[in-house]
Parts: C-alpha cells; sequence; structure tokens
C-alpha cells in the first residue's frame, strides 16, 4: 500500500489498491437502521470513513466525519459512486442528489403521526441504503469473498438499547400528555 498522504476526496481511488468496502445485507442495514432510530447510521458512516482513512492514509476523523454526516456525506457518496464506477456499477443517481437527498430529508421535522414518521424514515434512510446497496453490487462482482458484515453481537445490544429507549420514550410521552 502507498503511504503517499492524500488531501482529496478525489485523489482517494485514484490509485491502484483494490478496495472493498463491507458487504451488508440489506435486510440487516433496513432493519437494525430503523431498530436504533437511526442511530446505527452513525456507526456505518464511521466504518466506511475509517476504512478510507486507513487504507489510503486519508488524513480525516472518522468520528467527526460520521458526527456532521449531513455535511460529509457528499465527499463520502462521491467517493463510493467513484469506486462503484471503477469496477463497472453505475449510480443511476449522482452521488451528489443522494446526499442532497439525505440532508433535506433529515431536516423535515415529524408530525407525531405514526404512517407519516414510517415513510419520512424510509424516504430519509433510501440514500444510504442505495450506496450500501451499491457497495454490495461491486463486491459481489469484483470481491465475491469480500467481508460479509452479517448480525453479531454488537447489532443485538444496539437493538435491545434503542428498543428499550423507544418503549421508554412512549411511557413518557404518555406520561406528559
Amino acid at each position: 500500500m502507498n503511504n503517499i498522504p492524500i488531501n482529496t476526496p478525489n485523489d482517494i481511488l485514484n490509485e491502484n489498491n483494490k478496495y472493498d468496502f463491507h458487504t451488508i445485507p440489506m435486510a440487516k442495514f433496513i432493519l437494525i437502521s430503523w431498530a436504533t432510530f437511526g442511530l446505527w447510521l452513525f456507526r456505518w458512516n464511521y466504518k466506511m470513513w475509517k476504512k478510507v482513512a486507513v487504507d489510503y492514509n486519508y488524513k480525516i476523523s472518522p468520528f467527526w466525519r460520521s458526527g456532521f454526516m449531513w455535511i460529509f456525506n457528499f465527499s463520502l457518496f462521491k467517493i463510493i459512486e467513484k469506486h462503484a464506477n471503477e469496477h463497472g456499477v453505475k449510480f443511476d443517481i449522482s452521488a451528489t442528489w443522494l446526499a442532497i437527498i439525505f440532508l433535506l430529508i433529515g431536516f423535515i421535522p415529524t408530525i407525531n403521526n405514526a404512517v407519516t414518521d414510517i415513510i419520512l424514515y424510509l424516504l430519509f434512510l433510501l440514500p444510504m441504503a442505495y450506496v450500501q446497496y451499491k457497495i454490495n453490487e461491486v463486491n459481489k462482482k469484483a470481491y465475491p469473498y469480500a467481508h460479509v458484515e452479517e448480525w453479531n453481537m454488537l447489532d443485538t445490544i444496539w437493538t435491545i438499547i434503542c428498543i428499550a429507549l423507544r418503549i421508554f420514550g412512549i411511557a413518557i410521552d404518555k406520561k406528559l400528555k
């Protein structure tokens, strides 16, 4: 691996390094994202930036990049789109538009209507789910033995804690009304 520092997101995939982002089954991606109120998306984002930082010696903080994902998804999605294009997997929607959609939907307030909130959440989740889907396509095509992130103990713990918080929040909400 080349240890030359890289300065911009566009430089990351210009090198001849082979690279595979983790394959995550879409059912897991959607289920755990929903069960954790989207908190798992911060973990997903962190892991993506960590992979870029470590494998390409990219001088960034994955923690801050994931914490401010609404801003940094623009460059992360572009990196992943470029990676996919280099492996013959095309994005039907540009990475920039996916990041814009994610940003705009993230700022729509909830309406306290279960059906509307579920629809908004699914719309919020779609850009990242689409990016993960494309990662899975690249890995299926170019890296058939890439790591598949199956359900694990950490996922179970995250889910249990978030469901407990959800139940606690519902109880508090009912008490306040």
